[in-house]
Order: structure tokens, then sequence, then C-alpha cells
């Protein structure tokens, strides 16, 4: 062959050669990747694995031998999932597999500072973790006082087909507490309530004139009770 040819063949692989290599090391992105397709361990959050612990939504403070519901929520990441909760010293760790987070109740017998910690680890090995503050008081007993904010006045005077909002508080007690609003027959029907938290807030209309007494009536865990009353005066 040539010698002249022979170089000019030469000259064209190496020239090949570099400019092959200069595309791998240019092209695709950072790692070696497809252009457009995140790359574990790049710093990529698409598709990132998202917890939260959904109640207690912040941080709570309870009584010793009171029981508090855990819940969660996941998103994104790699399905299915394995779950931890870990409650210290209150309870043992509970783990699940899944798509949604085991809800679990847990009732803290000492008192003292918990943090409650929800674990998630999705398909592809990402990991999450929420936490929230749990604080144990001494069981103390006391006795609830039941009270209307609204009707604020004692008695109120309203007229035939108005309506009423009757807005109650409970202070003190122990929890959870029965509640109760009594109204008279021909006005509506008495409301009742068992192991509730929250006081009751209702809005009844009195289409018959008269004067009515509404009686509210807390009555807590250990059965220590307390009322108000208002007079109605419908014109």
């Amino acid at each position: 062959m040539n010698p002249v040819s022979s170089y000019r063949i030469i000259k064209k692989v190496f020239l090949l050669t570099i400019t092959l290599l200069a595309f791998g090391c240019s092209g695709g992105g950072g790692g070696g990747g497809i252009a457009g397709v995140p790359d574990n361990g790049s710093g990529s959050t698409e598709n990132a694995l998202g917890l939260n612990i959904t109640s207690p939504e912040s941080a709570i403070t309870v009584e010793s031998g009171e029981a508090v519901t855990f819940t969660g929520t996941v998103s994104s990441g790699t399905s299915p999932y394995s779950f931890e909760w870990d409650f210290g010293n209150a309870a043992r760790k509970y783990q699940a597999e899944g798509t949604t987070p085991p809800e679990k109740e847990i009732t803290f017998g000492k008192s003292g500072p918990y943090t409650v910690t929800l674990t998630a680890t999705d398909d592809s090995g990402s990991t999450a973790r929420d936490t929230v503050s749990v604080t144990v008081l001494d069981y103390v007993d006391t006795v609830p006082v039941a009270r209307f904010l609204s009707p604020s006045t004692d008695p109120v005077t309203i007229q035939a087909g108005q309506s009423l909002d009757f807005q109650t508080q409970v202070q003190g007690g122990n929890r959870p507490f029965t509640f109760s609003l009594d109204f008279p027959d021909n006005v509506a029907r008495d409301y009742y309530q068992e192991n509730a938290l929250t006081p009751p807030n209702l809005s009844i209309t009195f289409n018959t004139a008269g004067t009515f007494d509404v009686t509210f009536k807390a009555i807590d865990e250990d059965n220590d009770e307390h009322s108000d009353t208002v007079t109605v005066i419908v014109q």
C-alpha cells in the first residue's frame, strides 16, 4: 500500500476516535445519564418520597392514661412502602407495608416528653421521616365548668321564627366528655354526644312564642358534671 494512503487512513481513524471520546465526555448530562432522566445520586428531587404525620398535626399535651391516635400520609416515591412508627418508650415500634401509613392508637401511661417518629422507605430504597412531640402530664382530677358563650345574655329575647346560635364551652374536667343540650319538646330535639372532646355549637329556630329554658350539661370521664341554663323569650 502507498505510504501516503496508509498515513491518511491512520489520521482519519485517529480523528474519529478523538471525536467520539469528546462526545462521550460532554454529551448526555452529568454522570453519563440520559438527558431529561434524573440519575440516582445526582441530587434530583423529582418523584422524591414525601411523608407527613397528619394527626396530631403539631405538638400536643395530654394526661397520663389518655389515648392518642396517630395517622400519616405518604406521597411520590415508588410504592409499595415500608412504614415504622416509633413511640419511644411509650409503646413498641410498629412496622407494616402498604400504600398508606397505618393508623395507630397509643395510650401514654407515664408522664414525660415523647418524640413520635414515622419512617417510610419506598421500593427504591429512599427513606423519609416525620416527627411530632407529645407531652404527657400526671392525671389531675378536676371538675368541668360548662357555660354558654352564646347567647351572651340571660334571658335573651327574640322574635318567633328567628334562629338562635348556641355556642358552648367547657373548662377543666377530664376528657372525654358526655355533652347534652336539652330543649323544650316543642322547640327542638335534645342534643347528646358521648366520648366527645369538643363542646357543641348549634343553631336552633324558635317558631313558637313563649319562654323556654335551654340547658347545657357536661359530664367528664369520672362522672363529674356541671350545667348552665339560659332562658329564651320568644315574642
